[in-house]
């Protein structure tokens, strides 16, 4: 199953690492070093104009992709259930 995760970009719900809420992900040093080394390896995808509420961590068979997302992590949460 595809989860949809805004803008018409969609993943597939067995490469879901993780969906994770950007405010309280974000007061961790570890999260925020670790993004910013996506966002150098150009591993990031901004879905939207808006201020990113929650980021969605995938991995495929050649690497790790981060997709920040002005759904809430709750909500896309809630589409992975209804997927299954």
């Amino acid at each position: 199953m595809f989860i949809h995760l805004s803008n018409n970009e969609s993943v597939s719900e067995k490469n879901i690492v993780g969906i994770f809420n950007l405010e309280t992900a974000s007061m961790q040093s570890d999260t925020r070093e670790f993004l910013k080394q996506k966002q150098k390896e150009l591993r990031t995808v901004s879905l939207g104009d808006d201020i990113p509420e929650a980021f969605v961590l995938c991995d495929d068979e050649y690497a790790e992709t981060v997709y920040f997302t002005c759904i809430s992590a709750k909500a896309l949460a809630k589409r992975g259930q209804k997927a299954l």
